[in-house]
């Protein structure tokens, strides 16, 4: 059977091996069993990863992703095409891996359901899927990607007696979806995904759920300047997780409620959201979203003019990032004049990942804003055991937005 499985894993070093066992597999009426149960296993991997993502192993699975794209791609492909047909996926049950409940991230209703022995309908199984490989997705900056995928999904009709599986994996798409529209600046479209999702949530009570859809309706309400709605859905979601137990979540509407602090001038507050939420991230491991509080709460310290600090929190960043060797910083250079950052595609998602919060483009549109903003000086860190040398005259700045896509 394992012999059998391989045929399905697209990296495959012989092709030509791998089509003559699919023509064999075909041919013996076994192929569709075979690919049904290539789709859920990487279901799963892909669900697996997705929480590994947010701990200390989030390097090793982001190179296990990498690795098994072309596996997703398949999965994806094949997930699809049986939905479209309104068919199931055959659940693959060697050594009772099946039969357990096992964790999804941000799903109390996926988590709570063994798979039944009748295996997962299609339509449910390429909408947790898709889902579970967007925060990949935006890591790596497969944006159209996530898009291409995610739209099929959602593009798929959902029957009026859908169960609540179903339900709890199309809730879950277009919210991941939400996230999507928002990093390409259709907030608009991005409530509305959100709030579509936060509907179904509440249909299946669902508390993680519905925090992590609030936390897409908190960031597309940040990006429109709607303060008030953003700190109400972070507000909002924290009650939720009351019912609940998920730092990682908990840490997330922190950040954004340091977020709404900042932008609002309650700098305080701002700070003692910002370092409940570091704290947090901290305690799972998740060293990226750590790089991002500290990102974030320094590009906020040049609203309250404290230049000197803003720098040594965005070096900060730099620093534990790089600690975990996720981004190349050589990417980035200011020149002595203080005339702006060159900029390519890959700094913005290096520092930001076109990132929760306040991304890279964001912390240089703040210098922009703040004209006064001035500081003279040199910093030098060692990064990966070489010196660098980062000189900085930053002054007065474009204003521009750099982001990052593919």
């Amino acid at each position: 059977m394992v012999v059998l499985f391989s045929a399905l894993c697209w990296e495959c070093s012989s092709s030509w091996l791998r089509e003559y066992m699919l023509e064999k597999l075909s041919g013996q009426g076994e192929l569709e069993r075979l690919r049904d149960w290539h789709a859920w296993y990487y279901m799963r991997v892909a669900e697996v990863a997705e929480l590994g993502l947010r701990g200390p192993q989030q390097l090793v699975w982001l190179a296990r992703l990498k690795a098994d794209r072309d596996n997703f791609r398949a999965a994806l492909e094949w997930s699809l095409q049986r939905a479209r047909s309104g068919m199931r996926i055959s659940a693959f049950t060697a050594q009772g891996l099946i039969e357990e409940c096992t964790e999804v991230a941000d799903s109390r209703t996926s988590s709570s359901k063994a798979v039944p022995s009748a295996g997962l309908l299609a339509i449910e199984l390429c909408s947790r899927l898709a889902a579970a490989l967007r925060p990949y997705w935006e890591w790596q900056g497969y944006l159209v990607e996530a898009r291409s995928w995610l739209g099929a999904t959602l593009a798929l009709p959902l029957a009026e007696d859908a169960g609540e599986m179903v339900l709890a994996g199309r809730a879950k798409a277009l919210s991941e979806y939400s996230r999507l529209a928002s990093l390409e600046n259709d907030q608009t479209r991005a409530a509305a995904l959100v709030e579509e999702s936060i509907v179904l949530w509440q249909r299946l009570d669902d508390p993680k759920g519905l925090a992590s859809a609030l936390i897409h309706r908190a960031w597309a309400a940040l990006a429109m300047s709607e303060y008030e709605t953003a700190r109400k859905a972070c507000l909002e979601g924290l009650q939720y997780l009351t019912k609940t137990d998920d730092p990682w979540l908990r840490a997330q509407l922190l950040f954004y409620l340091g977020a709404v602090a900042g932008f609002t001038g309650d700098f305080e507050q701002m700070r003692d959201f910002y370092t409940q939420s570091r704290e947090l991230f901290e305690l799972v491991g998740d060293t990226s979203s750590v790089a991002d509080v500290l990102k974030d709460h320094g590009a906020m310290m040049l609203l309250e003019s404290k230049y000197a600090e803003s720098i040594d929190y965005l070096l900060k960043s730099i620093q534990t990032i790089h600690y975990d060797r996720y981004v190349l910083v050589k990417h980035m250079r200011w020149n002595a004049r203080g005339t702006g950052p060159d900029c390519c595609e890959h700094t913005c998602g290096a520092i930001g990942r076109c990132g929760r919060g306040l991304d890279g483009g964001h912390w240089f549109y703040l210098l922009g804003r703040n004209q006064s903003a001035r500081t003279n000086g040199t910093s030098i860190y060692s990064l990966s055991g070489r010196r660098r040398k980062l000189e900085g005259s930053l002054g007065r700045r474009s204003g521009t937005y750099c982001r990052a896509g593919n």
